[in-house]
């Protein structure tokens, strides 16, 4: 049995978990926690001066252990992709709000290393930026994702929304073809044949990865933006077809805005309160 961690000689209260002691402070803990105080303000009185054991049969000791880390040493305490979805949980069940909040800020900037559990996790706090950036994750591998039981934990709300969006860019690449990208595009030079010809190999492809697709994912070609002004075709393939995928394809954003130079548009959805 492993004593030495969260084992305080000056401890007022203790915690059996899985077989290990954590003698630690009540008054730390309550200042942390709604539920730790509730529970210290409701116990019985010992008649002897022994310090009180409360066993926690469902927990595990390394899930406590990092809660207690967070709540004694929160500044130095690194949550990382192994134990953020079990911090959440514990945090949620303990009510200790500096542990959710620090697993979120965690999920805001590594989202995409589990975006179904950063949906998860957004829609439940309300965390619309995170919501909304794991969301065109989700989209992204839509069937994948769906498959995955916890998939059923997301409120119905928010599967009815993910449905509808993919429903809607599934329905509108069916019918997306050649005219559907090259209609109401105007040439600025005198060699419109010339550049047709040059366009049906661009065109060919970007009809053939939007209809080819299989998860959702809008493939948006850029080039290098130089002498534009004097290269009909750049026009065509850097802001027209940007122009048409976005009307026909309903609203799409790069990732984040750090990924703007990216090749690729996102789908997404947005939480409603």
């Amino acid at each position: 049995m492993d004593q030495t961690i969260y084992d305080y000689p000056d401890g007022d209260i203790k915690f059996l978990v899985e077989g290990r002691i954590f003698c630690v402070h009540k008054r730390i803990l309550s200042s942390a926690s709604d539920v730790f105080k509730d529970m210290f303000d409701h116990a019985t009185s010992e008649k002897d001066e022994a310090v009180s054991t409360v066993p926690l049969s469902q927990e595990s000791a390394q899930s406590f252990e990092w809660l207690l880390s967070i709540i004694y040493h929160g500044s130095s305490f690194i949550v990382d992709s192994n134990n953020v979805s079990e911090i959440i949980r514990i945090s949620d069940k303990f009510m200790v709000e500096r542990a959710i909040e620090k697993s979120l800020f965690f999920l805001d900037d590594n989202f995409r290393t589990d975006p179904l559990n950063s949906l998860l996790v957004a829609e439940k706090y309300k965390r619309k930026p995170l919501f909304k950036v794991s969301s065109k994750l989700v989209l992204d591998d839509y069937y994948a994702y769906k498959k995955d039981p916890n998939y059923s934990r997301l409120s119905p709300q928010t599967c009815q929304a993910l449905e509808n969006r993919y429903n809607q860019y599934e329905n509108t690449a069916m019918y997306f073809d050649e005219k559907s990208l090259t209609s109401g595009y105007k040439h600025t030079c005198r060699y419109a044949d010339w550049h047709n010809k040059k366009l049906e190999f661009i065109i060919r492809n970007i009809i053939k990865l939007i209809n080819d697709n299989e998860n959702g994912k809008i493939y948006n070609i850029r080039v290098h933006r130089s002498n534009i002004k004097r290269n009909c075709p750049r026009i065509f393939w850097n802001y027209h077809v940007e122009k048409v995928i976005r009307a026909r394809f309903g609203k799409l954003e790069n990732l984040t805005d750090r990924d703007w130079r990216r090749k690729y548009l996102y789908m997404f959805i947005e939480l409603n309160e």
